[in-house]
């Protein structure tokens, strides 16, 4: 076995074990708004409504909410920046966790009981083949946020491109092929993120997947917009987001252009 295909079966052992944790993404049994009535939710107790920028939750003996381990009567008060999480209110094998998603509050209860979690026996993947290890190009550009949609037709979010990345496409086939220019996220100074569609969507694999990329730049400061460098991606890194096993997950949705016009056969498969 290669080195190059060892270090990867490492790295997605690790990510398989981590993916599939107790309270891991698994584990989402439901996905509710609040609103500024309260209300009721379907699968954890007390009454719940957003006022004032936050959310209150009011809870009674016989809910057995608890909190830290302490037994929670009365109300609680979370307020959470955009994109923030709070996964502090449990009952029993269940949690709740509270979202902050395009500026709304919701409630995702987390069930370590329930049967996805329980039936999960890994992620199915291609072989790694060094067919799929290209290079290309990154190129940096003015960071540039942009509207994109998720996973949740209620959920809008932001995407900051960094960089764009002109690749040379394993066996490309076109001439269209090998001219994809596509936008990148995440650190110039760090790692990289290129969330796409290919021709496997849907089939082979999820409706869309994410690599990440170490930067050219990784470790230095940060870049002039225009610099240019050499990038080498390995697509046999490729996942799937949480929302390929979930229904509940907010997970991001390839900007418009990030369509590479092959099958990438590479990565993780369709769950």
């Amino acid at each position: 076995m290669s080195s190059a295909k060892n270090l990867w079966s490492t790295w997605h052992a690790e990510h398989e074990r981590q993916f599939g944790a107790d309270l891991g993404w698994l584990t989402l049994v439901s996905y509710e708004w609040l609103g500024s009535e309260p209300g009721r939710l379907e699968d954890f107790p007390g009454v719940w409504h957003v006022s004032d920028d936050a959310v209150t939750a009011t809870f009674v003996s016989t809910d057995g909410v608890e909190r830290g381990g302490e037994p929670v009567v009365g109300d609680v008060l979370i307020q959470l920046p955009d994109e923030g999480s709070d996964m502090t209110l449990s009952q029993g094998s269940r949690h709740a966790e509270v979202v902050r998603r395009g500026g709304d509050y919701a409630v995702r209860v987390r069930d370590s009981d329930s049967r996805t979690f329980q039936n999960f026996d890994g992620i199915p993947t291609f072989d790694y083949t060094e067919d799929f290890v290209t290079s290309g190009v990154a190129i940096v550009r003015e960071p540039q946020q942009m509207s994109r949609a998720t996973a949740c037709r209620d959920v809008q979010a932001e995407a900051t491109v960094v960089a764009d990345v002109h690749i040379e496409l394993p066996e490309a086939k076109s001439a269209e092929a090998n001219a994809v220019i596509l936008g990148v996220e995440g650190d110039l100074g760090g790692e990289l993120l290129l969330i796409f569609h290919d021709d496997t969507n849907g089939r082979e694999t999820a409706d869309w997947r994410h690599v990440p990329i170490r930067s050219p730049w990784y470790g230095e400061d940060a870049p002039a917009p225009g610099e240019a460098r050499d990038v080498e991606i390995d697509f046999n890194f490729t996942l799937n987001f949480p929302s390929a096993y979930t229904p509940y997950g907010t997970c991001p949705r390839p900007l418009a252009d990030n369509r590479i016009p092959l099958a990438i056969e590479a990565g993780e498969r369709r769950p």
